[in-house]
């Protein structure tokens, strides 16, 4: 996630913080939440990773109840980010994480 948002140059307009293991903040506050669920499968060496992202891109602050805990890429930033291009860039970076596992001898199967 951290790697998505250096791409829109987010980390030269707020401080990008990973708080282990499953949080992004920006200027101390929280933008995303990344869950995960890893599962085997029965009978095989296999298994299924399912992965959660939430993101908070283009929320403006007259939506947030608490904007001291959380809050939004556009509101610690000043820029919109188009969803489309996020997720594409986020698909491509998640994508090439898996590519690293099985270059570096990952031997369970992903798919």
């Amino acid at each position: 996630m951290v790697k998505t948002f250096e791409h829109f140059n987010l980390h030269n307009l707020a401080k990008v913080q990973l708080k282990f293991v499953n949080d992004v903040f920006l200027n101390d506050k929280k933008v995303c939440g990344v869950l995960s669920r890893l599962e085997t499968v029965p009978g095989s060496e296999n298994f299924k990773l399912m992965i959660g992202i939430g993101v908070n891109l283009n929320t403006r602050e007259c939506h947030y109840s608490d904007v001291k805990i959380a809050s939004s890429v556009l509101i610690e930033t000043g820029v919109y980010i188009s969803l489309n291009e996020f997720s594409t860039v986020l698909a491509k970076n998640v994508s090439q994480l898996f590519d690293t596992l099985q270059n570096e001898g990952f031997s369970g199967s992903i798919y």
